[in-house]
């Protein structure tokens, strides 16, 4: 009886470690062929190959969320552009770029939409990003910083 129950204990343990090999090769195969597409400008099918990638993954793969994030920005889909980064800074708080990044993704959607409440929000994360790392700050990060004070300032 305790070899039967060794033996299935042995067997389910190459099961598992099987599927969560193929898993994490399916992960990177879709990942990998999103970032091929992002790169050629295909950004839908990035897309679906990045909504493959997460089905074998968990929610707090920044990495993820980052390719997600650039690819719907770019299609203008910028509600789904802020929800990934907003899903990064939920596991990853002390992240400056995430919110710079959504700080640029809002200010292109208020822009777009002529929204002050946007433009205000944009203006509150990119100060949070300044605020977790100044040197980290490039010139066009500056220069958003400068410009939507200067514009809720009017």
């Amino acid at each position: 009886m305790f070899k039967k129950i060794i033996f299935i204990v042995v067997v389910l343990a190459i099961v598992v470690g099987a599927f969560l090999k193929f898993s994490h090769i399916s992960y990177e195969s879709h990942f990998n062929k999103g970032l091929e597409y992002f790169k050629s400008g295909d950004y839908k099918k990035a897309i679906a190959e990045y909504k493959k990638a997460e089905k074998k993954t968990v929610p707090s793969d920044e990495s993820l969320q980052y390719a997600l994030a650039n690819a719907y920005a770019q299609i203008k889909d910028y509600d789904k552009a802020i929800t990934a980064y907003e899903t990064v800074i939920k596991y990853y708080p002390n992240d400056e770029r995430a919110y710079k990044l959504l700080a640029s993704v809002h200010t292109l959607k208020a822009t777009e939409q002529r929204d002050i409440e946007g433009l205000k929000k944009a203006l509150e994360y990119i100060e949070r990003g300044y605020e977790l790392a100044p040197s980290k700050m490039s010139e066009s990060d500056m220069n958003l910083l400068k410009t939507l004070r200067e514009q809720l300032q009017k």
